[in-house]
């Protein structure tokens, strides 16, 4: 069914917006990707939607870049059963959650995006064997990253939290360092 303003129906899809601002009214999904892999969504900037990009329903190998994501009421991007997606070098600014990693969010890879000033999590991990690295966090009312209890085998680290409220860990082998030499980076405000 379509439940984003735009739904992908097809692997092997392309959307490069070069910066073009999307705007919402605050409802709905900008983008729907449902069953479909190798999805790059890339250059948009994407302000006041329920949530910006959700990924459920065995997705996979999508990349999400690029992009920046302003007061989406939900979720910045919204994993649902997505694996092996990257999404690198987006700026998360306002909303619920900069990025929301359910408990069928396997093999993913969140690397070089800047999220500040979510009322709940920049980053939210529910799901098994992800890796969380060089993200820069600031001002997260909850946390700025929350590995829950259901939340197996992540590697959260090299991550710069200028946060009061830094990492909240209650998953389940939580890796925090590279080879016991470099973790993450806190200064709280």
């Amino acid at each position: 069914s379509d439940l984003g303003a735009i739904t992908i129906k097809a692997s092997n899809i392309n959307i490069t917006c070069n910066n073009t601002l999307i705007y919402g009214d605050g409802t709905d999904y900008l983008f729907w990707i449902e069953e479909y892999d190798n999805v790059v969504i890339k250059g948009c900037n994407i302000s006041l939607y329920d949530t910006g990009i959700t990924m459920r329903s065995d997705s996979a190998s999508n990349i999400i870049e690029d992009n920046y994501f302003s007061i989406c009421d939900n979720d910045g991007v919204e994993f649902g059963a997505t694996n092996f997606t990257i999404v690198r070098n987006n700026t998360f600014d306002r909303g619920t959650n900069g990025i929301d990693m359910g408990t069928s969010a396997y093999n993913n890879t969140i690397i070089n995006n800047t999220l500040t000033s979510h009322g709940s999590r920049g980053i939210d991990i529910s799901g098994d064997h992800n890796n969380i690295t060089n993200n820069t966090l600031y001002n997260q009312s909850t946390s700025a990253i929350t590995a829950d209890g259901s939340a197996e085998n992540n590697k959260i680290w090299l991550n710069k939290f200028y946060d009061e409220r830094g990492l909240d860990d209650n998953g389940v082998n939580t890796d925090l360092c590279v080879n016991d030499l470099y973790g993450n980076y806190f200064n709280g405000s």
